[in-house]
């Protein structure tokens, strides 16, 4: 059950039990009036049932109402008609709701009885009920010409022992009710250990007890005057009140005075020779002052206990963190140290005296003073200049590095702090060894300086980027990225202001792939330099720094030359050294490509992509010019023949230089035979015009074969196609092309080395 429900529960029990509880004294009082010629019970009743409703308006309503509906039907019953149980109901309706009003307001709401400020405020409620009764009731009884009570005093006295008495009895009874029903459950009662060492009244001394109340009173009953024996029955109760547990104390408190009332009312007693008026009066001071005095020993008593109990709670709480200050002080890694006012050590740790080099059973007599202290300078403090001398003179010091000479004479550099103790009383010291710290960052330092000075002189550019969100710009440089870069203001500057346009998505790839924890060992990048663009290999790595920022290191170094001789040797693995056209090497990676590409999207004959040819050509007459006029004419006709194939074939069409005179044309994207045919005429119109001097002398023009890819072509087989179409065209006579397993008429051969040559290729 959730602590919500639990006092719900114990609150609807309350309620129910305070509501039956006024049932049964109401009916007793009215259906007896003998009980209420001294005390009014049904006030009290009434205002402890609503005192357990009072925060709850609606609860409060329900039970006044309910109160004066019981009177009038009792006293209906009794024969004394309902007006008459009308105006007894709102007579103890008021006084019941002034009481529970002024009980509530000076308890603060706590529905309790465990004070002696609750008794206090109990019977003030009380007499607040029973002042209201007072000025209501005499007033409403001649309104309604009814009998008036006796005596003024009446309307006063009567609710307010009624009160008194059923208010407390009910609160104490409450209160057992409910540590018994935490006992039941399991949860702690908060009862002091004194009164749970308060013997509960042994059955002999409960006998006693109870047979010399029963000889008092018996005693007073056939008293009529104030004997020895009769008064006996006031510290009989308060022994009572004293041994027994508050609630008893409270019933016996009770009890007592239900038999002087009954022996008030019967007329017997040691008070029955007094006059009615004194004998009324008499009578509800004496029950009034038993109760209020047993109840206040008692609760004395609780308090005393409570405090005793709270007093060794505190002990025990005290001793228990002494302790544990102590094992705390003592297992620190800091010196602690406290002095008192003449400056002799009363108190260290294990840690100080290892600081301080002083041996454990040192300390007894030691003085602060002892202590050889300098500055960072090496100049001895003078003792006014000392922290702890400082703190015993009131002022404090922190964090305030030192050189401390031990008493076993090593020295230690220290970090000391002094505040003085409250009250004067000395003052406290803490101090731990930053020696060992203190030449670490010296090392650090001077690391530090030497990795500075080798980045200074590093060939290698340094460029030091941020990582995550936010601007990337150059945090750092060197002076050998400076000259890398041809300038010396980078450091704020964006990174894309640093690498060429094409490279900066490669930077800024890599630049997020060490954000995410990724490594980037080695890239290349071209950076920007007026000098023109610079080739860098890059290292990469991320530096964290104490702050948690995280950094890119780039050490850059300058390949620009290397690069460019990488790019030569690769043009000339490719290229044609005479002519600069592809070689076969890449003629036949091209051709591959070609051909691949082709297959890739090629659905049929009439492909989207388009289709391949090539045209193969073979110069005729060229040994002719070479055995002529010398080789180096014919590399100079050679590097014209280049220039015209590159001038008159299509974007996009590779001229390559397969060795001697034989050349080949890879057309890809051809509409058809057409195309090619086309390519393949132009090539020959463009080598047979004539030549520049002295090779005009001789006429050169040329042969070419044509073919073009089908679905199961290969490049050599391509090739060889061409080829073979190339030797149709020469063994036909030269000056024309070809195309692949066509059937040419040989024309009549001509001997272009010896023959005769046409004056207009003369020249």
């Amino acid at each position: 059950m959730t602590t919500d429900a639990r006092r719900t529960t114990g609150r609807a029990t309350a309620t129910a039990g305070a509501a039956a509880g006024f049932a049964a004294v109401a009916t007793a009082a009215v259906l007896h009036p003998a009980l209420a010629t001294l005390l009014w019970p049904s006030t009290g009743a009434a205002a402890l049932w609503l005192l357990w409703s009072w925060r709850r308006p609606r609860e409060v309503v329900l039970a006044g109402g309910l109160v004066v509906t019981t009177l009038v039907l009792l006293h209906a019953v009794a024969g004394r008609g309902p007006g008459y149980g009308l105006l007894a109901g709102v007579v103890v309706l008021l006084s019941a709701v002034v009481t529970a009003a002024v009980l509530d307001r000076l308890t603060g709401g706590r529905r309790e009885l465990g004070r002696p400020g609750d008794l206090l405020a109990l019977v003030l409620a009380a007499a607040a009920g029973g002042l209201v009764s007072s000025l209501v009731g005499p007033g409403l009884v001649r309104a309604a010409s009814t009998e008036v009570p006796a005596f003024a005093t009446s309307w006063l006295t009567r609710p307010a022992l009624g009160s008194l008495l059923v208010l407390a009895v009910g609160l104490r009874v409450h209160a057992s009710v409910v540590r018994y029903r935490r006992a039941r459950a399991g949860r702690p009662v908060e009862r002091p250990a004194a009164l749970r060492a308060l013997p509960t009244l042994r059955a002999a001394e409960g006998l006693v007890l109870v047979g010399l109340l029963g000889v008092a009173h018996a005693v007073a009953a056939t008293s009529t005057t104030m004997s020895l024996a009769a008064l006996t029955v006031l510290p009989l109760s308060v022994w009572a009140g004293l041994r027994l547990p508050t609630t008893w104390g409270a019933l016996v408190a009770l009890g007592n005075g239900v038999v002087l009332v009954a022996l008030t009312t019967t007329g017997h007693g040691p008070l029955a020779g007094l006059d009615p008026v004194g004998r009324e009066v008499t009578t509800q001071l004496l029950v009034a002052a038993l109760v209020v005095v047993v109840l206040a020993l008692a609760l004395h008593r609780d308090g005393a206990a409570r405090a005793v109990e709270a007093a060794e709670r505190s002990r025990r709480s005290s001793a228990q963190h002494a302790e544990m200050l102590s094992a705390v002080v003592g297992s620190a890694s800091e010196g602690v140290m406290v002095v008192d006012p003449a400056g002799r050590v009363v108190l260290e740790n294990a840690a100080a005296r290892r600081l301080l080099g002083v041996l454990p059973d040192s300390t007894a007599c030691l003085r602060v003073s002892a202590f050889h202290l300098q500055d960072l300078d090496g100049r001895s403090l003078r003792p006014e200049e000392r922290p702890i001398h400082r703190a015993l003179q009131g002022v404090a010091t922190t964090e305030l590095e030192l050189v401390v000479r031990r008493a076993d004479g090593g020295r230690s550099r220290l970090v000391i702090s002094a505040s003085p103790l409250p009250g004067g009383r000395g003052a406290v010291a803490t101090f731990h060894d930053v020696t060992a710290e203190r030449r670490a960052t010296a090392r650090l330092a001077e690391s530090e300086r030497l990795f500075r000075r080798a980045l200074e002189s590093s060939p290698l550019g340094l460029l030091v980027l941020p990582l995550g969100d936010g601007p990337c710009t150059v945090r750092r440089t060197n002076p050998a990225l400076d000259r890398l870069l041809g300038r010396t203001d980078l450091v704020g500057v964006d990174v894309a202001e640093v690498a060429e346009p094409t490279d900066r998505p490669v930077l800024a790839a890599a630049l997020a792939e060490m954000a995410e924890g990724h490594e980037v060992r080695r890239l290349e990048l071209r950076l920007r330099s007026p000098r023109g663009p610079v080739h860098a290999r890059c290292a990469a790595s991320v530096v964290e720094q104490p702050d948690g920022r995280r950094e890119a290191l780039l050490l850059l170094e300058d390949v620009t030359a290397s690069r460019a001789s990488e790019e030569l040797l690769a043009h000339r693995a490719h290229h044609d050294a005479l002519t600069g056209l592809p070689n076969r090497v890449l003629l036949a990676e091209r051709l591959r490509d070609a051909l691949r590409a082709r297959q890739e999207e090629a659905v049929g004959p009439a492909a989207a992509g388009g289709r391949l040819g090539v045209v193969y050509v073979d110069l005729d007459g060229f040994k002719a010019v070479n055995d002529a006029e010398g080789h180096h004419v014919g590399d100079a006709l050679l590097r014209d023949v280049a220039a015209r194939l590159t001038g008159v074939v299509r974007p996009g069409d590779t001229v390559a230089r397969i060795g001697g005179d034989e050349l080949v044309v890879v057309c890809p994207g051809l509409g058809g035979e057409d195309d090619l045919a086309l390519v393949a005429s132009r090539v020959v119109d463009v080598l047979g015009a004539p030549y520049a001097p002295p090779a005009r002398r001789h006429r050169v023009t040329a042969s070419a074969g044509t073919a073009l890819a089908g679905p199961d072509d290969d490049a050599a087989g391509l090739l060889r196609r061409a080829d073979r179409a190339m030797y149709a065209a020469k063994r036909a006579g030269g000056d024309r092309w070809v195309p692949a397993d066509a059937t040419v008429a040989p024309l009549p051969p001509v001997d272009v080395a010896t023959g005769p040559v046409p004056e207009a290729l003369a020249g």
